[in-house]
């Protein structure tokens, strides 16, 4: 007889040895990868502060077991951008676990909670739920603070920011399509398209956005591409400028799914910054925070 797990086991997998490719996120930032920041890492600590979640604010629906992992995460060079460090409390000592980006705003967006995959160490995790009608995974840049507001099944406001690996402006604008294609065929036949319109798909303001499936890469990674809706120029992140993109990334039959994307001067491929009503396209990877549970 099957048993129906309850919170927190029917929420929260431990991922047990998965690996996560924290390297990468990076490389929009500096040429010689994390190294650029793990050579300033005492300084970086000593400067850093801490940032209210919104179980600062709010208790959350359930008691946080007592044998899950306690700890805290800093924030330099303060609340608002730079980088986040977690740091697990042990009998012994505040452990290291980890040092990422930190893009400090994005879009909000209505998210039903699916999975939780913990990572090892249990400081850190991503959230896996639905966005609109389609699936996604994001890195919780508040988990230690927010896990008790989570539960399978849940909707959860979340703040979503895409930090981008490389973006350009699209390669392709248009697919020539086989006259004898499915495609070409049924567009001919029910559409009452001419052979020469039914060979031709034009992506011009097209959205997609769909996870990598490659080596070394993790499950909150993803390609995109969409038009841009707003561009706000920034400063001095992590010693990079370059610009705060809201792109519209899917479309869905009653509504639409924008994201915020952080475009570094480094991972953008072009002299002239992006523009309102341009499309873009490229690899990021995805972060988020709870901003409300209602």
């Amino acid at each position: 007889m099957k048993v129906e797990k309850t919170w927190p086991d029917d929420t929260f997998v431990e991922d047990k040895g998965q690996e996560h490719y924290c390297g990468s996120h990076w490389q929009p930032f500096f040429e010689n990868g994390a190294d650029g920041v793990l050579d300033r890492l005492p300084g970086i600590l000593q400067d850093a502060v801490l940032r209210d979640t919104y179980s600062s604010f709010f208790t959350g629906p359930r008691d946080t077991p007592a044998d899950w992992t306690r700890g805290f995460c800093l924030y330099w060079p303060n609340r608002h951008q730079g980088l986040v460090v977690p740091f697990r409390i042990t009998a012994d000592t505040n452990e290291f676990m980890n040092i990422s980006p930190f893009a400090g705003s994005g879009a909000q967006a209505g998210i039903e909670i699916g999975k939780v995959h913990v990572w090892d160490g249990g400081a850190e995790a991503q959230i896996e739920g639905i966005w609109g009608e389609s699936p996604v995974t994001f890195y919780d840049c508040h988990f230690l603070g927010n896990r008790a507001w989570y539960g399978t099944g849940e909707r959860r406001e979340f703040v979503l920011a895409g930090i981008a690996y490389d973006a350009r402006a699209p390669e392709v604008n248009e697919v020539e399509m086989d006259p004898d294609s499915p495609f070409s065929i049924w567009a001919q036949t029910h559409a009452g398209q001419t052979k020469e319109q039914a060979t031709r798909l034009n992506l011009e303001g097209s959205s997609m956005f769909f996870p990598l499936r490659a080596p070394d890469w993790d499950r909150d990674d993803y390609r995109f591409r969409g038009p841009v809706l707003d561009v706000t120029p920034f400063d001095d992140w992590l010693g990079q400028s370059g610009w705060k993109a809201r792109v519209r990334v899917m479309e869905f039959e009653n509504e639409t799914a924008e994201l915020d994307i952080f475009l570094t001067k480094r991972a953008w491929d072009s002299s002239e910054p992006p523009r309102v009503g341009q499309d873009i396209e490229g690899c990021l990877w995805l972060q988020g925070w709870l901003w409300s549970a209602g």
